[in-house]
């Protein structure tokens, strides 16, 4: 495969794996691997997408294949933890996000780390993961559908469930900003965000939320 297209290729595919359209992202992927089946990233991305589509054991093959040919890194042990957690499985999980804080790059998501490590010891409260990102779903799907009410119970049943659950935070502060009386809540919202991950979009959105609610400026 040309370049050209592998570049054109790999854009459409994260654009779509961005935007949610998770079976998109998953054609353009494929057609990236067929053109290069042991190429840096092409089982990675594909791991990642069939995250997206909850098809768990496609993604344990394509991540541990990707571990095979290119061996341990904090991305691959962060990935590979996120995975188990999600699927339900707190061994395998503990163990790889274990993997990921050993690693030199974790300044970032340390916290986020030790606290699913410890949520992943406990039997009793990794039993709460799955309702938690059950209850996000339907938070997302209500927001879609304009219930804001029934997306904001959702999203707090969510973080109640599982407080890393970084992506209901940040949902959920996205609904309280919408709302001159709630931007306080906002910014407690998207820092509690901001303190499991440095995604670029909750950056953005504790600054707004911070500048919406009169606060100083907060350099990250």
């Amino acid at each position: 495969m040309l370049s050209i297209q592998r570049k054109i290729l790999q854009r459409f595919a994260l654009n779509s794996f961005v935007s949610g359209d998770f079976e998109r992202a998953e054609r353009y992927f494929r057609r990236l691997k067929e053109a290069d089946p042991d190429g840096m990233g092409v089982d990675h991305n594909m791991g990642l997408v069939n995250i997206g589509l909850k098809r768990y054991a496609n993604a344990e093959k394509y991540l541990l294949r990707d571990l095979n040919l290119f061996g341990e890194s904090y991305l691959r042990a962060r990935t590979l933890g996120d995975l188990y957690y999600i699927w339900g499985k707190a061994d395998k999980a503990g163990k790889h996000y274990s993997e990921a804080l050993a690693a030199e790059e974790t300044d970032s998501d340390e916290v986020l780390l030790r606290e699913r490590i410890e949520i992943c010891a406990r039997a009793e409260t990794f039993a709460e993961v799955a309702t938690s990102h059950r209850s996000f779903e339907e938070g997302v799907r209500l927001q879609k559908a304009g219930d804001t009410a029934g997306a904001r119970a959702a999203l707090e049943g969510a973080v109640r469930y599982d407080p890393t659950n970084f992506q209901a935070w940040n949902n959920l502060g996205s609904i309280l900003l919408a709302d001159r009386a709630t931007h306080a809540d906002a910014v407690r919202c998207f820092s509690r965000a901001r303190a499991y991950s440095a995604l670029p979009s909750i950056v953005s959105n504790l600054a707004e939320a911070r500048k919406l609610a009169g606060e100083d400026e907060h350099v990250e």
